[in-house]
């Protein structure tokens, strides 16, 4: 099957410039060929779905382990995602957290209520790792070596593009070239307001890099891989 006709897997990883991203694919696709899974009850009623067949573009929250290109798609894709420097990704997903009124949010907050407490959550460690690799948070526990080696395995042999948020518009300018598509008006979407990171603590920095070192192993690949190609 020729690279045009495989369905285009967006693996929106939060709080990595994705919502800008989003809205720059949609303009290449018509509006039934576009479809956003955002909650496993949206991801379910897709599965059930008979309108399968007409979608060209999946964006969502999902991760590998999903395996919508073999369990939900009825045809051939081609995954893509965006990385984001972990301790920018980290301090900005805990703000939005707090930002938020989603019962979710407010719930990781009430169990979470300090950066310090949430880099001992799920979202706080190396949760890019989790969604590339398509692992749970006690598998990454366990084999913190292999979550990563798997991580790295996926992006060589089932993402057709990883782009870095640092590096948005050359990402956004190679992809547009590989795919033949309109070149990009950078814009910013969803920025919240927080903390800058220089403004943190050297400790608290620190930290959250050794909560997060395969996630800066994950992200230094994927950003010396978009500069060597």
């Amino acid at each position: 099957m020729e690279e045009k006709n495989k369905v285009l897997l967006f693996l929106h990883i939060a709080k990595t410039a994705g919502t800008s991203f989003r809205k720059y694919v949609d303009t290449h696709f018509n509006k039934n060929e576009f479809k956003e899974l955002y909650d496993s009850d949206v991801i379910l009623k897709f599965m059930l779905s008979k309108k399968k067949e007409k979608i060209n573009a999946l964006f969502g929250h999902f991760s590998f382990k999903h395996r919508i290109d073999t369990y939900i798609l009825p045809r051939k894709s081609k995954y893509i995602t965006f990385l984001r420097n972990p301790v920018e990704r980290v301090v900005s997903q805990f703000f939005h957290f707090k930002r938020s009124k989603m019962p979710g949010h407010i719930k990781m907050m009430r169990q979470h209520p300090n950066i310090k407490k949430f880099l001992q959550s799920q979202r706080g460690q190396n949760w890019q790792v989790q969604c590339v690799a398509g692992v749970n948070h006690l598998q990454l526990k366990a084999h913190p070596k292999l979550c990563l080696d798997l991580a790295i395995y996926n992006i060589n042999h089932f993402f057709d593009f990883v782009g870095i948020t640092e590096e948005y518009e050359l990402s956004l300018n190679k992809l547009s070239k590989k795919y033949n598509w309109k070149p990009p008006v950078i814009e910013k979407r969803n920025v919240g307001n927080r903390p800058k990171t220089a403004d943190l603590s050297k400790a608290l920095i620190d930290n959250i890099k050794k909560e997060n070192a395969l996630d800066i192993q994950l992200y230094n690949y994927a950003r010396n891989l978009l500069k060597d190609k």
